[in-house]
């Protein structure tokens, strides 16, 4: 649209009476003829603003003519009187719009389509602007926010419009004008015609047979009845046809062609006629009725059952106790088969066959062929073999049993559901007792493994496997592999070794138990604390050395003053022992007890010093005895003296271990 027809049409707008009317003195609106309430500023049924005193002269809103919209013919010329200089301006001397030409496409699912409108300012004031449908439909919504402009500014008023319907809206093309008011100056306002085309939405086709199962006798014709429904929202001419595989059969449709309007329904009757049965007692057509129009289609199918003649299976029945069976973990069930011929006047011999349409079942009979006195019914044992699906799935199997006295046949359908429990690996439990194991001072513990099956249903093949982040860690099983039937619990040990964490420090290691069928897992999670040993403290240190020194200095030294006999010279013979240690003195002996005290420092308990010094004070205080008893009571010597002090100060720095630090 072209800035000189807006003005053009703005000239148009700014003469409507529902920018300019005016309230009577009964406060009816002088446009449409409202009653409104006193006081009221715009109309409640037109919106026109009631502002005007119709016998008012200047103000803002003279300069729109106010002839009423049911006059719409010219105004009476104006008399001689001179025209009054306060006369505003028109509309279009107020502010100008810019619009788009071309229609709007506004979606029928309810997506809002953008209308974007330039509007200048022509005013010397700040003004503000809004839209405002005059003639719309009740299902298109316009939505646009208020504008404001300085004066001699441009800006775009943007509007939103989307259709709401509970229904999908016809597809069409129709123009709505829009009014864009001056918020501060109200009686100037601009219309806008927009067009607005909601384009065709195309949704599936609906067919349905009423009945969808003919069943007729010989070469009789079968009648029924094709519905349709519409869902879009354009009108559709469809034309129907019908088809058959065997291309025997010959349809007839009334009327040919099907007109339906935007979700309107509609219905056509359709004839099918075919040959009848000849060698055989029945035939079973699956016939397909198709209808569409180029852009939308159908099909619906139709069963077509004929037979000849009366059989004496007419009053046969065949059905099956139960007709949906269900197992789980097994792979095949045993079903009833019941041929009840209590309404027959005569016996029958029937034969039966099973089917399924995967032939993914073994169908026997017991037995397969019998014969049926009339008046009674005989049940029938069927025996269903399929494969159990994969654990934890499920599978549905259909299947039909056939009884047929050679000429005349009759299905039941039946459904086989096997179910396979879940994978012994996914219900089975696996915890460790004890999950946390504190090792102190030792890098090595056992734990035991506990694999519970009490969950499943199925025995369990398991192997163990140990794992840490780090991968400093060993692992030993007992037994390594488990069978653990359904309901019950294996159990192993596990052997851990870990690296010893710094002297006084403690290290926590995470670990897991895996437990492995093959292809799936189940895992048990658990820590180890392991705490180094006790720091050697620096009188620990001392007085072990000092000791292990004292008792190697005094092996050496006197241990008897009057004979002045050294440690080294206490030999067995010395005793009167003359077989069995040699020559191995008892300062030699003791001499080697003090360098054991002095190595076992290295140790974190202290335990060997303490040791060697205890052995070493009893075989210093036991020799000494002997050579009381051997000399008479000789004095012990300073070397003696000696080495026993250093007993007592290694095993007082041993103690210091164990006591820590």
């Amino acid at each position: 649209m072209t800035e000189s027809e807006i003005d053009e049409r703005t000239g148009r707008g700014s003469r409507s009476g529902d920018g300019a009317a005016a309230a009577r003195p009964d406060g009816s609106c002088s446009e449409c003829g409202e009653q409104n309430p006193p006081g009221a500023r715009f109309c409640a049924h037109c919106r026109s603003y009631l502002g005007w005193s119709e016998s008012a002269s200047g103000g803002v809103g003279e300069h729109l003519d106010r002839t009423p919209a049911s006059h719409p013919g010219p105004a009476s010329p104006p008399g001689p009187a001179a025209p009054d200089p306060a006369e505003p301006a028109p509309s279009r001397d107020r502010f100008r719009l810019n619009a788009p030409s071309g229609p709007v496409d506004v979606p029928a699912t309810g997506e809002p389509a953008v209308l974007s409108i330039g509007v200048t300012n022509l005013s010397t004031i700040v003004n503000g602007y809004q839209v405002r449908p005059i003639s719309a439909p009740n299902w298109l919504v316009v939505e646009a926010e208020q504008l404001r402009l300085l004066p001699q500014a441009e800006g775009t008023l943007t509007i939103r419009l989307r259709a709401v319907s509970p229904s999908l809206v016809i597809a069409q093309r129709l123009r709505v004008l829009l009014v864009v008011r001056s918020l501060s100056e109200a009686p100037a306002r601009l219309e806008l015609p927009v067009e607005i085309t909601v384009p065709a939405v195309d949704r599936p086709l609906r067919l349905r047979a009423e009945p969808s199962l003919l069943r007729l006798r010989d070469d009789a014709p079968g009648s029924f009845i094709v519905r349709a429904d519409n869902p879009s929202n354009r009108t559709v001419r469809l034309r129907l046809s019908g088809s058959d595989p065997e291309l025997a059969v010959r349809f007839g449709f009334v009327p040919e062609e099907l007109q339906l309007g935007p979700g309107a329904s509609g219905s056509v009757q359709v004839t099918a006629r075919a040959p009848g049965p000849q060698d055989q007692a029945e035939i079973s057509r699956q016939l397909l009725i198709s209808a569409g129009d180029g852009r939308v289609s159908a099909e619906v199918p139709v069963t077509m059952q004929q037979s000849r003649g009366v059989s004496a299976m007419t009053t046969l029945a065949v059905r099956l106790e139960p007709s949906l069976i269900r197992v789980r973990d097994a792979d095949g069930a045993d079903v009833t088969v019941v041929l009840d011929n209590r309404r027959g006047r005569e016996g029958l011999r029937v034969a039966l066959e099973g089917r399924d349409p995967e032939q993914a079942m073994r169908l026997s009979f017991a037995p397969s062929a019998i014969d049926v006195p009339p008046g009674r019914q005989v049940p029938v044992r069927l025996r269903l073999d399929a494969w159990r699906p994969q654990p934890g799935h499920e599978v549905s199997r259909s299947f039909t049993v056939v009884a047929s006295d050679g000429r005349t046949a009759l299905e039941t359908t039946g459904t086989l559901v096997q179910s396979s429990s879940r994978p012994a690996i996914e219900t089975l439990g696996l915890r460790l007792e004890p999950s946390v194991l504190r090792l102190n001072g030792r890098g090595r513990g056992t734990l035991t493994a506990v694999v519970d099956n009490r969950g499943g249903a199925q025995s369990a093949r398991v192997r163990l496997t140990g794992s840490d982040p780090e991968g400093v860690s060993r692992f030993a099983f007992t037994p390594v592999e488990l069978d653990v039937p359904a309901g019950q619990i294996g159990r192993s040990t596990v052997a851990l070794r870990f690296p010893q964490p710094p002297t006084g420090q403690q290290l926590t290691l995470p670990f897991a138990v895996i437990a492995c069928d093959g292809s799936s897992e189940a895992s048990a999670n658990g820590s180890v604390v392991v705490t180094g040993g006790a720091r050697r403290s620096v009188a620990r240190v001392i007085w072990t050395l000092l000791g292990g020194i004292a008792m190697i200095a005094g092996a050496f030294g006197t241990w008897l003053a009057e004979a002045q006999l050294t440690g080294t010279d206490l030999v067995p013979a010395t005793f009167g022992v003359h077989r069995g240690l040699g020559g191995l003195s008892a300062g030699h002996a003791l001499a080697a007890l003090g360098l054991v005290a002095v190595l076992g420092i290295v140790g974190a308990t202290g335990r060997l010093t303490r040791v060697a010094a205890m052995l070493g004070l009893i075989g210093l205080v036991a020799a000494l005895l002997l050579c009381a008893a051997q000399f008479g009571g000789d004095v012990p010597g300073p070397g003696a003296i000696v080495a026993g002090l250093g007993c007592l100060a290694a095993y007082a720095g041993g103690r210091r271990a164990h006591r820590g630090p």
